[in-house]
């Protein structure tokens, strides 16, 4: 489908599950690469549920696959510090750590995510995000693996979802609205569909994604 309709709001065809599948196999091949014998994967729910699945399909040395929720949102406000909802029940001090997530925009989440590691001993930490969004980005931290990385658009599909629909869809699409140059930058730094669903989802939810 080149495009579908969500909660009355029209989406495109943006990224075929084709080129998903791919980068995919890609990045477990680099985690492979690692032969790491006492790795922990850790996917944020629930957005990075197919992302990780998908991944750990491909990984040898069978690793620990756990889940962390996150909520980033109380209300209508959207500076809260992100707390863990529901936070890991295995040690994790001395082993491999790599989480991962479905998207990182301004990169809170994932911050939060990585000092709860640290502090927990971990040997070490990598991240491991379907996409990034570098103009939204606002930490140092490296995001080790990167499936692609997207302007400021909405996207749904793939663990993600617009108003809890769309996570099973094997694509990703992006609200009809926003469009990009042919650089891959926003024909202008404002996107307002984009932005207002956006904001209205993480409203409503109170969840990061």
């Amino acid at each position: 489908m080149n495009t579908i309709q969500i909660h009355n709001q029209d989406f495109e065809l943006y990224i075929p599950a084709q080129e998903i599948e791919r980068r995919v196999a890609e990045i477990a091949g680099e985690i492979n690469a690692l032969q790491c014998k006492n790795a922990i994967i850790i996917s944020v729910l629930h957005g990075a549920f197919m992302f990780t699945s998908d991944v750990c399909k491909h990984l040898e040395n069978l690793p620990e696959i756990h889940f962390v929720k996150i909520s980033s949102y109380s209300g209508m406000c959207s500076n809260n510090v992100p707390t863990l909802d529901l936070a890991l029940k295995t040690g994790i001090a001395g082993k491999d750590v790599f989480i991962f997530e479905d998207i990182v925009d301004s990169g809170a989440t994932i911050r939060r995510i990585y000092d709860y590691c640290t502090q927990r001993g971990a040997g070490s930490i990598r991240i491991a995000s379907l996409l990034l969004k570098p103009a939204a980005y606002k930490f140092s931290l490296p995001i080790d693996y990167v499936g692609f990385e997207i302007p400021n658009d909405f996207v749904v599909g793939y663990g993600l979802d617009y108003d809890n629909k769309g996570r099973n869809l094997p694509d990703l699409y992006r609200v009809v609205a926003s469009r990009t140059s042919a650089t891959g930058n926003p024909e202008n730094s404002d996107n307002p569909v984009a932005e207002a669903l956006e904001a209205k989802f993480r409203q409503s939810q109170c969840l990061a994604f």
